[in-house]
């Protein structure tokens, strides 16, 4: 008789990049009850013969190899990065669902803490981490478009492509963090995030309006870091885990996760590589211009869009 495994429901963060996704990823993880992983990209494909296809010679296998060498072998070197190599090439006939599953599995009864950004980049994502996972909760992440835009186009200046001919198909891939950042309405064409703000939160606020409430949270990063005892027994007491004292002090160090540094030579990444390289939390204090004024990264006095300061008050900015 087959002895069925069991596993807890992941927690799945729905958040583009420069969300403070990789800082709040690792506080959760650090809540004695769930364990944070890396951007595995696992859910952004059905096969892992699609994942291997697109993401297992790139920089984007980084956080995936390095979650299964922490979690199977117990550590991150080298060659535990190999051995999760030949482990995941092992499973390249199954679904994505079934690997993040079975990782869920080595962690019962602990709560794997899913959030790769990529995944709140197309609805079909979001669709499929629902229907492999029915029973998941889903945290929607925002971060002000002020401070989403100032990050985005830092991000893009520091690593983004090198060539117009590269960077113009970033700017136009849909799966690309850049994408739809480009205002075309201007003369000439202007770089003004504030437009992808609106695209990637809108997405994700459509998809999680179809959803049980109870498996459904929408939490400003700002929030987080600002307030982070307060916010974060909000979502614990969300999740029905444990609120104690101890329970939030531990999730105020980040640091302690296992992949809050950078990886060895083969696996380097998996996250955002300012906090790999300094992952403590500090003290934050929110201040964002208001929406009325003229975005920051513009010379030409443009504003926010009615769109964006709409979509931006329904999550209490102002």
């Amino acid at each position: 008789m087959s002895i069925k495994k069991l596993f807890a429901d992941p927690l799945i963060l729905l958040t583009p990049g420069r969300c403070f996704s990789s800082v709040v990823c690792a506080m959760l993880g650090q809540h004695p009850q769930m364990y944070d992983l890396l951007e595995t990209q696992l859910l952004t494909r059905e096969t892992m013969t699609e994942w291997w296809e697109d993401f297992g010679a790139n920089i984007h296998a980084h956080g995936l190899c390095r979650s299964v060498a922490e979690i199977v072998w117990g550590e991150q070197s080298p060659r535990s990065v190999r051995e999760a190599r030949r482990w995941l090439w092992q499973r390249r006939e199954w679904t994505t669902g079934d690997v993040l599953r079975e990782l869920a599995e080595h962690l019962y009864p602990l709560v794997l803490v899913e959030k790769t950004p990529m995944l709140s980049y197309d609805s079909g994502h979001m669709e499929r981490a629902l229907r492999f996972f029915p029973e998941a909760r889903f945290l929607h992440l925002v971060r002000h478009p002020a401070g989403y835009g100032r990050s985005l186009l830092e991000f893009f200046e520091q690593r983004g492509p090198r060539g117009p001919r590269r960077a113009e198909a970033l700017l136009r891939h849909p799966e690309s963090i850049f994408f739809g950042m480009i205002d075309e309405t201007a003369d000439p064409p202007a770089l003004d995030p504030q437009l992808a703000w609106r695209l990637r939160t809108a997405d994700v606020m459509a998809f999680t309006s179809r959803l049980a409430e109870h498996q459904r949270i929408c939490i400003r990063g700002e929030d987080i870091l600002g307030d982070p005892e307060r916010t974060l027994s909000r979502i614990v007491h969300w999740l029905g885990l444990r609120s104690d004292a101890a329970a939030i002090s531990a999730m105020l160090h980040p640091e302690r996760s296992p992949f809050a540094c950078l990886g060895p030579w083969n696996a380097r990444f998996g996250g955002d590589p300012k906090f790999l390289r300094d992952p403590v939390l500090r003290p934050f204090r929110y201040q964002e211009p208001s929406l009325d004024q003229p975005v920051p990264w513009r010379s030409d006095g443009a504003s926010f869009t009615g769109e964006v300061r709409d979509l931006a008050g329904k999550l209490g900015y102002r």
